[in-house]
């Protein structure tokens, strides 16, 4: 095993030089934007100071407050898709990943301007090192780990990274070629929660689910101000009842949002031999579709690119005879719910797929699995 392995990858290729030039433009536009926005506020805080309206053209306090919380809550997102777009433009020129072998581990740093990444990963918890292909051509680096894929490197020619996965399979002392069989497990972003008197339950990550209502619970919270400052604006000045009518529907999905993500989920009933999925919301549970198998389907989307869904099949009976049957039986139609659906790389629903099939008994036909 080769003690000190440094790899360095940079952007390659003329296509960059293109995309840094739209990007360079959209963000001359954005940064307008933010300047415009910002300004609006400063005068709308003017005129809440002074009790009057900063200039002829600005609105009266009272409307004064739900439009610029309305206009904070755009200027947010707004900030967002600049920066990234700001990170695309770096990723253009200035973005570096280096991967180094440093004391049993791989010392993985993404650079990224004057932002830096890093990540220890030890070489135990690494199964493999390739690249993934993508619509026929050669894909990011990517390292395999127990229960999920991480992309190392979209950096670097073809060459380079195949080049940089076969010195990083011999330094894991595996053949560059050997076949990556993963460990049955569960996908990042899932959790098997075990009821005390109950049987196991496949959910999504309640931790991540608890991050996501968070987030949605202070989006909501915002929308909610402004709308009820709307509304009593709009109760002394009847013109801005179209609106608030015009905010009281994200309002509305916004906290419906919240309550399903804070109460409710979609969550599978492992049992010997079948999978029940149920919609639980507070203490309500019902009962949505049964499974007795499972299905890797690889299709190909129009631009070209392979995607990969794991299904859980169940035989429903269908409404009416089937048709010169003997018995009177009933015809049998196919059922389907998708489980897990990926992109170019069908390492994750793979892995679902063997954990449920130990775990549950059930069959899985995987065609690609002698890949």
């Amino acid at each position: 095993m080769a003690e000190r392995l440094r790899i360095r990858l940079r952007p390659r290729g003329g296509g960059r030089f293109f995309t840094a030039a739209f990007l360079s433009v959209w963000l001359c536009g954005w940064a307008m934007g933010e300047v415009f926005a910002l300004m609006l506020l400063v005068r709308g805080a003017r005129a809440l100071l002074v009790a009057g309206p900063a200039t002829p053209a600005m609105p009266p306090p009272a409307a004064a407050v739900p439009m610029g919380l309305f206009l904070l809550v755009w200027l947010s997102f707004w900030t967002i898709g600049g920066l990234s777009a700001l990170r695309q433009l770096l990723g253009c020129f200035a973005a570096e990943d280096r991967l180094e072998l440093d004391s049993g581990d791989l010392l993985w740093q993404r650079w990224m301007g004057p932002f830096r990444r890093r990540r220890r990963l030890p070489l135990s918890a690494i199964h493999g090192v390739r690249v993934a292909e993508r619509s026929g051509r050669c894909g990011p680096l990517v390292a395999d780990l127990a229960r999920r894929t991480l992309t190392l490197s979209e950096l670097g020619t073809a060459e380079e990274r195949r080049e940089a996965a076969r010195q990083l399979q011999e330094a894991l002392g595996r053949s560059a070629t050997e076949d990556r069989t993963l460990e049955p497990g569960l996908p990042q972003g899932w959790a098997c929660l075990t009821p005390p008197l109950g049987v196991p339950l496949l959910v999504p990550d309640p931790g991540l689910r608890r991050r996501q209502a968070q987030v949605m619970a202070a989006v909501t919270l915002v929308l909610g101000l402004v709308f009820a400052q709307l509304i009593q604006t709009a109760l002394a000045q009847p013109s801005f009842w179209p609106l608030t009518l015009m905010v009281a529907v994200p309002t509305v999905a916004a906290v419906w949002g919240t309550l399903w993500l804070a109460l409710g989920r979609l969550e599978w009933r492992l049992e010997s031999r079948r999978m029940v999925l149920q919609r639980r919301f507070g203490g309500q549970l019902r009962e949505r579709f049964e499974a007795r198998a499972l299905e890797l389907h690889r299709s190909i989307d129009s631009d070209g690119d392979h995607w990969y869904d794991l299904m859980a099949t169940d035989l429903h009976p269908a409404g009416g005879l089937a048709g010169g049957s003997a018995g009177g039986g009933r015809a049998k139609v196919p059922a389907s719910h998708s489980l897990l659906r990926r992109i170019h790389d069908p390492a994750e629903p793979r892995q679902l797929g063997r954990w449920l099939e130990r775990q549950c008994a059930l069959p899985f036909n995987d065609p690609g699995s002698g890949d």
